[in-house]
């Protein structure tokens, strides 16, 4: 009877997303959960105070505005998740054109819930179907767990690079796409493109 509460518990613990396009007005909720994610989450077990501060600083109007331009010049491609409120929770950036896996950050009150999953699926998705046979990223070391479930290899560790010029440690991540491996998940999300 145990095994079956548990059980129970863990699927009320994942949680419904709606996926969307980020779009440049997305700019404050995508720093909003960045920070937030950076701040509150596993990240301020592997990295100092000060890392974390430079690494994501408190969202700023002049911030926001930087990266709303940013993101309209840009050529990568993202995705917002929400709850079924509404409410922003996670986003994640693919670079097409580098075959890699920019960012993924989910608020730190919906980690493990399954919006990174759906985030990093529907991402994959993206990439095969531009014709990518390889993904690559760079992993906060709070996030390579995460990716390991998700069939990335660790590669080597290196460092990110920030703006101030600090250097963060990380993990040097890939993985083989496959169109078999992508139907092997479940569908935990819908789609609402504008």
């Amino acid at each position: 009877m145990e095994e079956l509460y548990n059980l129970g518990r863990i699927v009320d613990l994942m949680i419904h997303v709606i996926l969307e396009n980020i779009r440049p007005e997305m700019a404050a909720d995508i720093l909003d959960i960045r920070h937030d994610s950076v701040h509150n989450g596993k990240a301020r077990d592997f990295y100092s105070p000060d890392a974390l501060k430079r690494w994501s600083p408190q969202p700023q109007p002049n911030l926001i505005r930087a990266w709303s331009q940013l993101w309209a010049q840009s050529g990568a491609v993202g995705v917002m998740a929400r709850d079924t409120s509404g409410n922003a929770v996670g986003f994640g950036i693919l670079d097409p054109a580098q075959s890699r896996i920019g960012a993924i950050y989910v608020r730190s009150n919906y980690t493990g819930k399954g919006a990174g999953s759906a985030i990093i699926r529907y991402l994959e998705k993206i990439a095969l179907v531009r014709g990518t046979k390889m993904l690559a990223l760079d992993a906060s070391l709070n996030s390579v767990n995460f990716y390991l479930r998700h069939w990335y290899m660790v590669n080597g560790v290196d460092f990110f690079v920030l703006p101030s010029g600090e250097k963060l440690p990380c993990a040097k991540m890939s993985k083989v796409l496959s169109k078999h491996k992508q139907q092997q998940y479940g569908e935990y999300y819908s789609y609402n493109f504008r």
